[in-house]
């Protein structure tokens, strides 16, 4: 029973862990989508909304790219339905596609952000107030994908299922041996088959 109230709460943490992890990520790309859209100067301009276009394809291909080895349907997904749905270009499909390492591709996508606020500033389509509060996020955002993606490294949940698994196969082996001795009642005489039942 110690072993499974041990099991149980491990796995009740580390769920609790994935939630919040996701909230977190899902909070960052909120907050860097709100302050990129709350800075455009001239939000009709074509420029502006090209921009922020960018930055909402990149913010969903992030989303999409963490959860992708998670999921058994986004793992489905090929560079080629990435770009059907919009998310990503025939030109950056060309810089992501040699890295086989989802991380490592959401860093570059993340990277991508990083470089179009930048530019984004310094061109006047977005306020420059928004630089250091608007890349801390961006900043966060990498750092919550990558503790999303830590706790699949760091924790073996087999390494309870194992112990419990090695636990319960010693105490039926120590039931089966030791029944027929503790159960036999030298009264009843040779053959007790309940000693064998209850083995």
């Amino acid at each position: 029973s110690f072993l499974l109230i041990g099991y149980l709460g491990y796995t009740v943490d580390r769920w609790r862990s994935f939630l919040v992890y996701g909230y977190n990520i899902q909070g960052r790309i909120h907050d860097i989508a709100t302050f990129c859209g709350g800075a455009l100067r001239r939000p009709n301009d074509p420029a502006a909304r090209a921009f922020v276009y960018r930055i909402y394809r990149y913010l969903n291909l992030i989303h999409l790219l963490v959860y992708k080895s998670k999921s058994i349907w986004l793992n489905e997904l090929s560079t080629e339905h990435i770009m059907q749905l919009g998310l990503l270009t025939s030109e950056e499909a060309e810089i992501l596609e040699p890295n086989a390492d989802l991380a490592m591709r959401r860093d570059i996508v993340i990277g991508w952000i990083s470089a179009e606020i930048q530019a984004a500033m310094y061109t006047g389509i977005a306020d420059r107030n928004i630089a250091v509060p608007c890349l801390d996020q961006v900043t966060r955002l990498r750092a919550a994908c990558a503790s999303f993606g830590g706790q699949f490294v760091t924790n073996h949940p087999n390494m309870w299922t194992a112990l419990m698994k090695a636990v319960v196969d010693m105490l039926i082996v120590v039931f089966a041996v030791g029944m027929p001795v503790v159960g036999f009642v030298f009264n009843s005489g040779c053959l007790q088959p309940y000693c064998l039942l209850f083995t």
